[in-house]
């Protein structure tokens, strides 16, 4: 290969695994939640997020980090939610 061919072969995209930071579409692919979803959870504080100027990126770690700290276990699904106590008159 030559030296003109080289400047001219178009460069291969990073596989996302090689990525430091993911874009809003990967990082949501990444989750298997819609990018919508991902924009309501980062703007509610709930997904962290790298901000450079005006774009939001995510690191991949953060976002097992935050997918663990969600896992719920088994027992926490079919654990029955607390009633409100009823006032005295029975309404």
């Amino acid at each position: 290969m030559t030296t003109d061919e080289l400047e001219t072969t178009p460069e291969l995209p990073v596989p996302l695994a090689d990525k430091v930071l993911l874009t809003s579409a990967e990082a949501a692919t990444l989750l298997s939640i819609s990018e919508r979803t991902l924009w309501t959870l980062t703007e509610a504080g709930h997904i962290p997020c790298v901000r450079i100027g005006n774009l939001k990126r995510y690191r991949r770690e953060a976002l097992h980090a935050w997918a663990e700290s969600e896992e719920e276990s088994p027992s926490d699904e079919l654990r029955p939610k607390p009633r409100k106590p009823r006032d005295s008159a029975g309404f």
